[in-house]
């Protein structure tokens, strides 16, 4: 005990008056007697909006013989420990300058004047004791203070709300307290990155079919270039919903395997990485139809003559017009026969109307059927693939090398049916 002075002391009464109203001072007094010492604390609380970091400490000053020293200033030194005794000072504050009335004197610790500093937040997680040294002497009084709760440190312990701007430190509250600005920089800071951490996304159709899973549930969609590995089942006896939209309304830098509804088609179609085909794809027949056991018509030799084409059926991308038919910008596959009747050597080709240029690989094959006697009747098949970028007009032609009149381009078959000659089959697929 240092010489001249006697203990001071400090605690935090706990009763009713910290439920008064906001703003109102409250004040207890507590006499405490010991063996050869008066102790007097009185506690001051104010209401705040928000906790402060002050802690109001009250103590009384007696000489060695008990008695409230004179009343005058002192320069008193505050260092906080974490335990009764030994150990170092987590923290000090002063001397500061202590006014005293009959013994007693109020300080607020941590007000910010010079060598009062702020107390630390990290006071109201431990335990604290508090020694005093009255200057000029630089033994501290003993026994040290153990501090008690606060009204404060009680409503700490069922906060309701928090002041970011009483928080040591940054932090973001972006992106799920992630610190990322970003979606993708959210990821990067949980250290998720698809196709490592995240393997898949597993979506309920049953959510799907209720209505239940809604934006709240999936943000703004599933985006595909995140779902790198794994696959995506469909359960249920409903049915999944693709975009849809336009031909002109296809993404501008489609992926490969993209796939959507295209209404302007009226078909689902996919994204090969170079460019979008028809899943199903479209299918036209032309024909050259005739009545019952009309026969195909007389042949000129030597010289492409145009097959008839007459009749179409099938998906409607195909414009028959004069034994012409026009197709649009796209790819196709077309097949095509056509019989000629004792004409020798014959074969059709696939002309190219709009530019009238002679492809090689239009042409079909070469046959061939006796002129003689009762002669025979045979077809010349064509397969080919094609890919235009405007709507062009097309025809089949056939090349004879035997006059047969009036039948050269087919015999009728005289069985009461509608004769059937040239046919054309026509597969959209882009």
């Amino acid at each position: 005990m240092q010489k001249g002075y006697h203990r001071s002391s400090f605690s935090v009464l706990q009763s009713p008056i910290y439920q008064r109203p906001l703003g109102k001072i409250c004040k207890q007094i507590m006499r405490n007697r010991t063996v050869g010492t008066v102790l007097a604390v009185f506690v001051v609380f104010f209401g705040y909006c928000q906790v402060p970091q002050t802690l109001s400490y009250q103590g009384l000053l007696t000489d060695n013989t008990g008695a409230p020293v004179a009343d005058g200033s002192f320069a008193v030194t505050f260092r906080f420990y974490s335990a009764a005794s030994g150990g170092v000072a987590s923290a000090t504050r002063g001397p500061l300058t202590v006014t005293t009335f009959k013994g007693l004197f109020m300080i607020t610790l941590g007000d910010g004047s010079t060598d009062n500093a702020a107390l630390p937040f990290s006071f109201g997680n431990q335990e604290l004791y508090v020694g005093l040294t009255v200057s000029p002497s630089t033994t501290e009084l003993a026994p040290r203070v153990r501090l008690t709760a606060v009204p404060y440190a009680f409503v700490a312990n069922t906060v309701t709300s928090v002041d970011a701007t009483k928080i040591i430190g940054a932090v973001s509250l972006a992106n799920g307290g992630t610190g990322g600005v970003t979606a993708a920089e959210a990821r990067t800071n949980l250290a998720l990155v698809p196709g490592t951490n995240v393997q898949a996304y597993n979506i309920n159709l049953d959510d799907l079919a209720d209505g239940s899973l809604t934006g709240s549930k999936v943000g703004t969609g599933i985006d595909a270039t995140n779902i790198t590995t794994g696959s995506l089942t469909l359960n249920g006896t409903d049915a999944a919903k693709l975009p849809v939209g336009t031909t002109a309304q296809r993404p501008a830098s489609p992926l490969a395997g993209q796939i959507r509804y295209n209404t302007t088609e009226a078909t689902m179609e996919y994204f090969n990485g170079t460019n979008w085909f028809f899943m199903v794809p479209k299918v036209a027949f032309l024909k050259d139809a005739k009545s019952a056991n009309a026969p195909g018509g007389t042949n000129t030799i030597n010289t492409w003559v145009t097959r008839d084409l007459n009749t179409l059926v099938g998906d409607n991308f195909v414009t028959l017009s004069a034994n012409t038919f026009t197709l649009g910008a796209g790819e196709y596959t077309i097949e095509a026969s056509a019989p000629a009747y004792q004409t020798d050597f014959h074969k059709i080709r696939l002309f190219d109307v709009s530019t009238g240029i002679d492809n090689a690989n239009y042409y079909g094959s070469s046959e061939y059927n006796t002129s003689s006697g009762t002669g025979s009747m045979t077809d010349s098949k064509l397969m080919t693939r094609i890919s235009i970028t405007s709507s062009t007009t097309f025809r089949i032609e056939h090349y004879t090398t035997f006059l047969s009149t009036s039948d050269g381009f087919g015999s009728a078959g005289n069985l009461g049916l509608n004769e059937i000659y040239t046919q054309v089959k026509i597969t959209k697929l882009r």
